[in-house]
């Protein structure tokens, strides 16, 4: 299946119109041309993510994050030219889907609103295209104790420890915000919009005490675990589009963790 085709496809689901200004989302290494059968889904391009698809004989790697995000200089020794420079020894293509999958009606954060059972009727971020936009906000379908909020966030994604805020109220929540991935620039906009709770990755102290100053208690998981969902959703989506494709996932990008 030509590249070019692949492409038309997640253009559907995630239109390159809803990309950030300051995204480098779309067609990092290849050519429209090229034949795919293999492809391998991840969150970021590691070398572990190459290795596996040098394993798995793949032509075509799909990311979230551009692998290519800054202007590249140079490519010499250093680990992030190892990766390029093994992507085009091997013949790998790279696509990235990162803004306009955040902003899609099937991506990250849509489909995290889902899970969480938040009915969203705002964004953080309106996207240039109207009707789209970054993170969400909503009334979740029943109210709950933060403690049971923080429970369900662990469950949801699936993630084996989060960080809380050390305050918050008794009252119940049922408004709550989400953003995945880095999300302290939205703490402010999260409590304009009336959230009881955020959740999200990528906090600081200082988020935490901005917070703190607004009264908006705080679910912060890492980066990895706020988006990973992404792998699931784009394997679904061209093992459903593309019945031709081999498509496989590759969960080797996490550079965070808990222990």
């Amino acid at each position: 299946m030509k590249l070019g085709k692949i492409i038309d496809i997640l253009e559907l689901y995630a239109p390159s119109a809803l990309a950030a200004d300051w995204d480098s989302s779309g067609l990092q290494i290849g050519s429209c041309e090229d034949n795919i059968e293999r492809a391998v889904v991840c969150l970021d391009v590691t070398p572990a993510v190459l290795e596996d698809a040098v394993e798995y004989g793949a032509d075509l790697i799909v990311s979230h994050h551009p692998l290519l995000f800054d202007p590249v200089k140079s490519i010499g020794d250093d680990p992030y030219s190892e990766i390029i420079r093994g992507i085009v020894r091997q013949g790998i293509d790279v696509f990235s889907c990162h803004t306009p999958f955040d902003a899609s009606r099937f991506g990250i954060n849509a489909y995290s609103a889902f899970r969480l059972e938040i009915k969203k009727d705002a964004f953080l971020e309106n996207s240039a295209v109207e009707g789209f936009g970054f993170g969400v906000c909503g009334e979740m379908s029943r109210a709950m104790s933060f403690e049971e909020l923080a429970e369900r966030v662990r469950t949801v994604f699936a993630t084996s420890a989060i960080k809380v805020s050390s305050f918050h109220s008794d009252e119940l929540i049922q408004r709550v915000a989400f953003m995945g991935g880095s999300g302290s620039d939205y703490i402010e906009k999260a409590c304009e919009l009336g959230a009881q709770a955020y959740i999200t990755s990528d906090i600081k102290n200082s988020g935490f005490i901005k917070a703190w100053q607004i009264g908006l208690p705080l679910i912060v998981m890492t980066h990895y675990d706020s988006e990973k969902c992404f792998i699931k959703i784009m394997k679904d989506l061209l093992t459903k589009e593309c019945p031709m494709l081999t498509v496989m996932e590759s969960a080797q990008g996490d550079l965070e963790r808990f222990i």
